[in-house]
């Protein structure tokens, strides 16, 4: 979270100065492997929000936030773009959600690396990258006035959101369903 941030706010502060010269990177140190190594939202997709909060109109917010996410859910990570500096080959996978122990896991699947392995520490390094260049491509797209809402939930995903979000209001979630609920609604 600190490196997808940092990479954010060190350009704000080079680019504006003041008032970006008066946050720390070191504040977002606390989103690091999920939270506290909670595993939860991953700390690449979680820090980025905090600087469109600062940069975009609340009523508008959410729309970027919503593509960011959708993009981290759907796109092999990382991008196939780090070979001028990567220590090691790069394993690519879909993580279906923004969480941090599914996104790691399902690349330690594809990649055959360990969790705590220095191959996974630089993947998560390249992340960072990817995902804060996402976010200004998506805030320039967004002061551009060229920002479109792309992002749809998965058909699936839908279904169960027009019934739990929707209808019944048991529960507030965008996410893939399926992987966690693998037989909801079966007898």
């Amino acid at each position: 979270m600190k490196a997808s941030v940092g990479a954010l706010l060190l350009q704000l502060q080079e680019k504006i100065g003041y008032p970006w010269t008066t946050i720390s990177p070191d504040m977002y140190r606390w989103g690091s492997a999920g939270i506290a190594s909670w595993g939860t939202v991953c700390g690449t997709v979680n820090g980025p929000p905090a600087i469109v909060n600062l940069v975009v109109p609340f009523s508008d917010m959410a729309k970027i936030n919503n593509e960011l996410f959708g993009w981290y859910s759907e796109t092999a990570l990382p991008l196939d773009k780090h070979q001028a500096w990567q220590k090691y080959p790069t394993a690519q996978s879909v993580s279906g959600n923004p969480l941090c122990h599914t996104s790691v896991s399902k690349w330690c699947e594809a990649s055959g690396f360990r969790e705590d392995s220095a191959e996974r520490k630089e993947r998560c390094g390249k992340l960072s990258g990817d995902t804060a260049a996402k976010t200004v491509e998506l805030l320039n797209a967004y002061f551009d006035g060229k920002f479109v809402e792309a992002y749809k939930l998965p058909s699936g995903t839908q279904s169960c959101y027009n019934c739990h979000v929707t209808k019944i209001s048991n529960t507030l979630t965008k996410m893939e369903c399926a992987p966690c609920h693998p037989n909801a609604h079966k007898k």
